[in-house]
């Protein structure tokens, strides 16, 4: 199975130069992973690349906004 660092990968698609990576985290930063994206010596990239994390933590408390939103 894939891994981000020492976490589960769930789901990943790429599409031309745009990917998608659903991973098992917690409440921090995954810095190899994002720096694996710059270009770097003689990589090169068209732009710059765009990242967007977007996390549940709060899905661990009761009150947190996971639970709030839920149909539960």
């Amino acid at each position: 199975m894939a891994r981000v660092g020492n976490r589960t990968v769930h789901f990943f698609r790429q599409e031309g130069n745009v990917s998608t990576t659903i991973f098992e985290g917690k409440h921090e930063q995954v810095v190899p992973a994002v720096l694996a994206l710059l270009p770097v010596g003689n990589r090169r990239v068209n732009q710059a690349p765009t990242v967007l994390f977007i996390g549940d933590s709060n899905g661990e408390i009761k009150e947190g906004w996971v639970h709030q939103l839920s149909f539960e």
